[in-house]
Formats: structure tokens, sequence, C-alpha cells
């Protein structure tokens, strides 16, 4: 791993002969003056010159800089005025070659055990290599493909294992919960299929781990009832399996674990009760794993882990000796660890189902261009292996915070009915959790029917912690909060029609699934966004809600929900006195108004360019005056009128559909207010909503308004509010068709509007 050409055992930065417009004032070090020195030297295993050729293009370019100054390779560096250089750690050399620009950055200091592992990894790697005469492929690998530093992983393992507290949380001999079934890799060119059940009195080591990736095109290697026998005698040739599969049982052998669990494998596919019964423990499977192996560069199961045409030095941190001698002549001699910047590819990131994965896990070893670590505690790569401080990508923390809240040994209090008195703040676990369903909005999902079984697991372990009521993605004790979400804009995925439809894995068979009105579940998979993360709750202002009007005008009086919810119990109807048949419902305490909600082209794009802060066309100056929430981004905005003059504006709507386009989502007996003749007309598939889009003619829709919380966003206070249609003429049961917002000054009371009336209601 030391061996350097003459070129690179000190690089000796200074100022070039001549002025060169394109540098600047950098110092520059000439790596090699011609193609063919420098490929001896990649030859010769010059770990720098390696580093460097990994980072640039396989085409020539010009290069004013290289033709200045007689070289193929150049390196530069800025040294910034009062900074010495030996102790900048935000140094940086820039590559400049007639292959292309790039840079290398200064990193922490390689400890020895890190030095040891990747040296031992590089020595068994450079044997198997050969170089090309031709630049742009400089190596060709040899033999087995299925390479990777399984010394490093071990040490990060290792690392993790034996300092970091708060990752103990998931896999301890004595606590493991073994999933039902698990893939035993003693022999990794034949892993048995075994039953947990017939391990735990025989084997004293039962730690396994899971895989993490995407099933992606091209035929599925499953575990079915045809072949489960086989499986768990024969076993499987590795052969056989796909190469992700095949990879992954090797990994896991070669860092020392015996046990892998992979789904398609582990999991009777064809076997409903297997499948259901498996999902609600796959938080537990995740969460208990020593380590998940993430297939991250893999488009499917068929790409396999590692990457085997990259030179083992190509991401390699390079320890040199620099020698920076400035214009004034004066001379800074000091070694730095430069490494390279690599931007992995990530299929995993996408999927719906890895969220529940990332929260989950304790660690997780992922392979793309490079393998990487995560933990709690910490984030490692091949290029920054051995980093002395904690990092972790920032998109990551708002799955720890999820995850602290799950498993950690602390639990949260649940607020208790005060009897009038203020109410505390909203417990950050339900924050965290509509924080989760936001980032899980904006992943995909083979089938939109699996838009909930996907957090089944963590959801279990949510309800199971703080004994709460799971209701199809939301929550009993903080319902009123939940009903806040809405459909977000900057989505081109369609919204789910009113069924929910999808296969069922290797049948012939169809589901569909409806869903409940109130549940974010009910549009699919599209990106969702809660009003309540937004904005301030008002809910413990007295100069908002009244302190004798709190509690009584806001109550959830019974909620339920059944559908295709295994993580709840079966609770008889006949008990609960409702009706046969009817397998959701919420019942609210809380007050209504009238409204008459609008749809209009022209509405739609001055708020659209609202959300996406550019100008509006020049038609739309009329909307200028209206107040709209920060925050706030409805993907199909409407605005609520007053039901005596719907001329006048009371707020602004976030529906959950496009109801010109969805004519299935409003009942044939809803009545519309045709803005042209101005009189109530039967709603039908042709008129109606059906002109937004087309011309500039408004529509309008007599709804209700349910009012769910008061919200402050930036300096303008909202009343939140359901928008709902009823189910039949006069009737307190409803149907969930979107959100509004109602404007109002601080401090003005509800109890002081006379158009909000009490009302005991149903949502379905």
């Amino acid at each position: 791993m030391n061996v350097k050409c003459d070129r690179c055992r000190i690089l000796s930065f200074r100022k070039p002969e001549g002025h060169i417009p394109s540098l600047g004032s950098k110092l520059v070090h000439i790596l090699h003056r011609t193609k063919e020195s420098w490929l001896q030297s990649i030859s010769a295993g010059c770990h720098l010159c390696t580093l460097v050729r990994g980072q640039v293009y396989n085409s020539l370019i010009s290069s004013p800089v290289c033709d200045a100054v007689g070289a193929y390779v150049v390196l530069a560096i800025n040294v910034w005025p009062g900074v010495d250089p030996a102790q900048d750690q935000r140094l940086t050399v820039g590559i400049i070659s007639k292959l292309g620009i790039s840079s290398l950055h200064r990193i922490e200091d390689l400890e020895d055990n890190c030095s040891a592992a990747l040296t031992g990894y590089i020595s068994s790697r450079l044997g198997s290599l050969e170089l090309l005469g031709d630049i742009k492929s400089p190596i060709r690998p040899r033999g087995s493909t299925t390479s990777f530093n399984a010394q490093l992983a071990r040490m990060w393992r290792d690392e993790c294992l034996d300092n970091h507290s708060r990752c103990q949380r998931g896999a301890v001999d004595d606590q493991v919960k073994l999933p039902t079934r698990l893939l035993d890799v003693t022999d990794p060119n034949r892993p048995l299929l075994r039953e947990s059940a017939s391990l735990i009195e025989k084997e004293a080591n039962t730690q396994y781990v899971a895989l993490s990736y995407c099933w992606g095109l091209g035929k599925r290697f499953l575990t079915l009832r045809s072949n489960y026998e086989s499986f768990t005698t024969a076993g499987i040739s590795s052969q056989d399996l796909p190469r992700t599969f095949r990879d992954a049982v090797h990994a896991a052998n070669n860092i020392g674990y015996r046990f892998i669990w992979i789904d398609a494998l582990c999991i009777i596919q064809d076997d409903r009760d297997d499948l259901q019964r498996e999902l609600t423990i796959m938080g537990d499977i995740y969460r208990y794993a020593a380590m998940t192996i993430g297939a991250q560069g893999a488009a499917s199961s068929h790409s396999g882990l590692f990457e085997s045409s990259r030179h083992p030095l190509s991401l390699i941190p390079c320890t040199v000796e620099l020698s920076i001698t400035t214009p004034s002549q004066h001379t800074t001699t000091f070694n730095a660890t430069l490494a390279v910047k690599v931007r992995s590819e990530d299929n995993l990131d996408r999927r719906g189902w890895i969220l529940q994965e990332d929260i989950l896990t304790s660690r997780a070893l992922r392979f793309s261009d490079q393998m990487s670590w995560r933990c709690m505690e910490s984030f490692r790569t091949e290029t920054e292996p051995c980093s002395l401080f904690s990092t972790t990508p920032s998109a990551v923390d708002p799955l720890r915070k999820i995850r602290k809240h799950i498993c950690t040994d602390t639990v949260e209090s649940i607020p208790k009915d005060t009897g009038g008195e203020v109410a505390p703040a909203r417990s950050s676990r339900f924050s965290s959790w509509y924080n989760m369903v936001q980032l899980y909005s904006d992943k995909e999902l083979s089938f939109e029917s699996d838009v909930l079984r996907a957090l089944l697991g963590i959801a279990a372990m949510f309800r199971d912690k703080y004994k709460i009521t799971y209701l199809a993605g939301l929550w009993k004790e903080d319902l009123f909060c939940g009903l806040c979400w809405y459909a977000s804009a900057n989505d081109r995925r369609p919204v789910a029609a009113v069924g929910l439809v999808s296969s069922v894995p290797n049948t012939s068979k169809r589901e569909i699934h409806s869903a409940p009105s109130w549940t974010w579940a009910a549009v699919g998979k599209v990106r969702v966004r809660f009003a309540c993360m937004a904005g301030r709750s008002g809910s413990m202002d007295d100069d908002i809600l009244p302190r004798r009007s709190r509690g009584r005008e806001r109550e959830v009086l019974d909620a339920f929900c059944a559908w295709d919810d295994p993580i709840n119990e079966p609770r008889s109807l006949e008990r609960s006195g409702r009706m046969p048949g009817q397998i959701w419902s919420i019942r609210l305490k809380t007050t209504a108004r009238s409204a008459v909600l609008r749809r209009s082209a022209d509405y739609t794009e001055w708020r659209m360019s609202r959300t996406y802060a550019t100008r509006g066309s020049k038609n739309t100056s009329v909307f200028e005056s209206l107040k709209t929430a920060q925050g706030f981004y409805p993907r199909f905005p409407g605005q609520l009128m007053d039901c005596e003059n719907d001329t006048v504006v009371v707020g602004e709507a976030g529906l959950d559909f496009a109801p010109e386009v969805d004519f299935t989502r409003l009942q044939a007996s809803t009545t519309i207010r045709d803005g042209s003749r101005n009189e109530l007309v039967k709603w039908d598939s042709g008129t109606g909503f059906g002109t937004v889009g087309k011309n500039s003619e408004s529509q309008y829709l007599e709804v209700t308004c349910l009012l769910l919380d008061t919200y402050q966003f930036a300096e303008d206070w909202f009343e939140v509010c359901l928008i709902v249609l009823p189910r039949a003429e006069g009737s307190t049961s409803f149907t969930r068709i979107g959100l509004g917002l109602l404007p109002f000054g601080h401090g003005q009371s509800l109890r002081n509007r006379p158009f909000w009336k009490d009302l005991d209601c149903e949502i379905v």
C-alpha cells in the first residue's frame, strides 16, 4: 500500500514559471510529463498514481494548464493567507490532466488496525489483476469476482460491538428473537433452509444477518410450498441462486456469521398465512439482526453485491509527504492522508420497504461502488475507513429519531385527559412518526396495496411499546394532528383509485383493497405532508382556544380499523354495536361549518406558482390579496368560499385528488354549483369539475369543514379542518375529500364565531 513512484514520494508544490490565467494563484506539482511514464507507475503499483487515475475520464481533452507546464498530469493546491497548510484539515489537492479534472481531499490519518485491514486486502487483490496497455482500461480482474474487504468489514463491526452503547439495542446474545426460518451458510456453496425453532436449543450462537435488496426485474427465485422440503433437506446449490443472494451468502460467511435471512427464501411466498405472519414480525427481524447487508448498487437480485472491475488501490486513501513552497520562498513539509469522494448509486433509497429496514437495523454494511458501514454512532466508507469522528448522512437523522422512540428502554408517557386544564405539548414520538411517513411517501412501491404493509413491522413495535391504538397509518391518541395530512405538490405519480389493486406473488390472483378516506394511505403511494409539522399548534394557547372549551369541542369518541391490518386484534362487531361488514370508522366530537369549494384553472395556476416561488400568469393578479399558509403546498389546490356569498373567500383547500379526473371519489348524489349558471345541478362525469384545466370557468361544490386544530404558519394563524362530504343527504356520516386552512386573526376565539357549530359525526 506504500508503493510510490519517484514523482509521488514527495509532492513538491511551488508556483509555476510564467503566468497561467486558468491556474490563478495555485501552486503545482507535475505528477507525470507523459502518458507512458504514468502508465508505467500504475503498472508498478504506485498507490497515488492509481488513485488519481480512478478519478479522471477515459477520453483525451484539451488542458491549457498541462500544455503550459509541459505535463500529462498535474496536481495543484491553494494556500490561503494566514492558514498553515500542515494544520489545514480542509486541504484539497486538485487533479488537472489530459483526461479531465478532479480532486483529492485530506482526511484523518489512518489508525494502525485500519491500515492493516487495507494492506491485507490490497495484497490479496493485486495478484489477481493485470494491467492493460490502453489507459482507458488500466486493469482487468482475473478469477473470482466475489471479492470484498472482509477484514475491514469485521473491523467496523467489532468497533461497533465493543464501543457503541447506542447500537446494543439490536442483536444481543441472550435477547435475540429469531425469524421463523434462517438460511444456514456453514457451507456457502450449498446453504440450507432451517426452521429457527430447531436451532434455539441446539445452537450456542444463532446470531444472523439480514439482506436488504431490490427484487427488480428478471426471474424470481423463491421458496414455495413445492420446493420447501428440498430446500430444508438437500439445501440450495449456490449456482442456482441469483447473484445478489449468492454474494450475500459468501459475505455473511466471510464476516463470520452462520445464518442469513433473505425474505424470498425464508418466507414461503405462495403461503398467504406465512406471508401475513412474517410481515407482522418484520420489525423484529431487522431489529435483532446482528447487521443488515445492503445491496445498494444492485438494481435487481441478479446484479450482485461486489464491484469487481475497479483496481483495489483506486479507493484506498494514500498517505503522502507534501512540500509546499510559497512565492515568498517559505517551505512547509508535512504528511497528509488523501482520499477520493465517491458518489455511489443507491438503488435501495428509492424503495418503500427499505425505510423500515433502515430504521430498525442496528448496523448496516452496504455494497455499491464502494463498501460502506452505518450504525447508530458512525458512518464509514472504503474511501474514509477510519474517521475519528462519528458522522451520518443527513437523510438518516429523522430515521434515527423514530428508532430512538422504538428501541430505547425509556417509555415516553402518554398525555392523559387533563379535565379542561392546559394539555402538555404534543409528544415528540408522534412528530417523529409523521416525519417518517413524509419520507416514506416519497419512495416507491411495486404494489400500491403495500402502502401500509411496508410499515407494519415498525407500527407494531410502536404500538406495543406505547400501548396505543393503530389506525391504518395514524394513531388514535394523536388523531386530530394525524388527520392534518394532505397530498403535496411536486409529485407526478397518480393518486390511487378508490380500490387499491395488487398481484399476489407467484399466482394469477388479484387483491383489491379499499381504504378509509381519512388515512393518508387512501391516496396510494404519492407524496403526502402533514400540516401539523409545518405550523405551531394553537391548541395549547389560551388566546386561541379558551380553557373552558378545550376538551369539549374536540374529542375522539371512537375509532377502529380492521382493514387488512394484522397488527390489531380482531374485534367483535356485535359487542361494539357496529354494523356487520363495517371494518373502519372514526367518530369525532368537534365543531363544523359549511362552505363552498371552488376549483378553477386560474386559481390552480396561481397557487402552484406560489408553491414554486415563481411569478403567476398575467391573468391571476386578482388572487394576490389572498392569504396562503407558508409551508402548505397542496397538489390539488382550491378555494373555500362563504356559503351565503360565494364570491367571498374564507380559506384555501388541498384536495386529496383531482375531482375533474377521479369521478368515482364523489358520490352520484353529490350536488355541485355551476359557476356559469349559478344554480344547483346533479353531479355526473360530464359536468362540473370537468371544465377545470380546460378554460377559466369555475365549479363549486358544497362541503362541510370539521375543525381539527389551529396552527400558526409564520406570523399567520389558521383553522385547519377536514373537508368532507355527507354520505347521504342530512347524514352526519362523512367521507373525506381534502384539508382546509381558514385564516383568522390571533386572539379570535372559536366560541365567538357563530358559523361554527358543535357536531358529533362519523368519517369513513
